[in-house]
C-alpha cells in the first residue's frame, strides 16, 4: 500500500495535447473541393476503352467499357462532387460518390456501364463505340478535362501518351497501369487526335 501512495498520479489532461498532435502528424492529406488552391486539372482522363469485348472484366465478369482517371500530382484528391458526361448538354450526368478517393500518382477506375447496381464506380451512361465526348467536370460546371473519339475497334483503347500529358491515341488497353506507345492502323500510322 505504501508504494502505491509514494507514486505520483499526473492529471490525464496533461496528456491530451500530445494526443492531439499525434493524431494531427497521422492524418493523410487529401485535396478536396472546397479547397481554392487546388489544381484539380491535375486529375485528367488518362485512357478509355469504349468497345471491351476480352480486355479487362468487372467484379461481375462482364467485358463493359471503362474510363480511366490519372491523379498526376503527388497528393490524393477527394473527388466527392466531380461528375463524368458523355452529354454536352448534361456534362453533370453521373456524380462520383461522397468519400471517393484518387490516390497520389495513381490511377482509378470507372466503369461505363449504365449498371448502378454493381459494386464499384459505375456510370449512370456507357460509351458509344461509334465515338463520343467524354467530359470531367466540377460542382460549378467547369469542364477540367474531355476527349473526344472517333469510332473504336475492338479492345483497342484510346489513351494519352505520353501518360497523364499527352495526346489521345489508339493504343493496347492498360488498365490501371501506365499507357504505351500507339497501336498502328493498317498503313502503319499512329492514329492521334487532332
Amino acid at each position: 500500500m505504501k508504494l502505491i501512495n509514494n507514486l505520483k498520479i499526473k492529471p490525464l489532461f496533461l496528456y491530451f495535447p500530445v494526443v492531439i498532435i499525434l493524431i494531427a502528424a497521422c492524418k493523410k492529406e487529401v485535396l478536396t473541393n472546397e479547397q481554392p488552391d487546388v489544381d484539380i486539372h491535375a486529375v485528367v482522363i488518362n485512357e478509355l476503352l469504349a468497345s471491351n469485348s476480352n480486355s479487362t472484366a468487372d467484379a461481375n465478369n462482364e467485358y463493359d467499357d471503362w474510363i480511366e482517371l490519372y491523379n498526376t500530382t503527388n497528393t490524393a484528391v477527394d473527388l466527392s462532387g466531380y461528375y463524368l458526361s458523355n452529354d454536352a448538354e448534361n456534362i453533370q450526368k453521373w456524380s462520383f460518390p461522397e468519400g471517393t478517393i484518387i490516390e497520389a500518382n495513381d490511377y482509378l477506375m470507372i466503369w461505363a456501364d449504365k449498371d448502378l447496381d454493381q459494386p464499384g464506380l459505375h456510370t449512370s451512361f456507357k460509351l458509344t463505340k461509334s465515338g463520343a465526348t467524354l467530359f470531367f467536370s466540377n460542382v460549378q460546371e467547369t469542364i477540367l478535362d474531355e476527349t473526344t473519339f472517333t469510332a473504336q475497334v475492338s479492345d483497342v483503347s484510346w489513351g494519352r501518351y505520353e501518360n497523364g500529358t499527352g495526346p489521345f491515341i489508339q493504343m493496347s488497353p492498360t488498365y490501371k497501369s501506365k499507357n504505351n506507345g500507339p497501336v498502328s492502323n493498317p498503313n502503319n500510322k499512329a492514329i492521334r487526335q487532332q
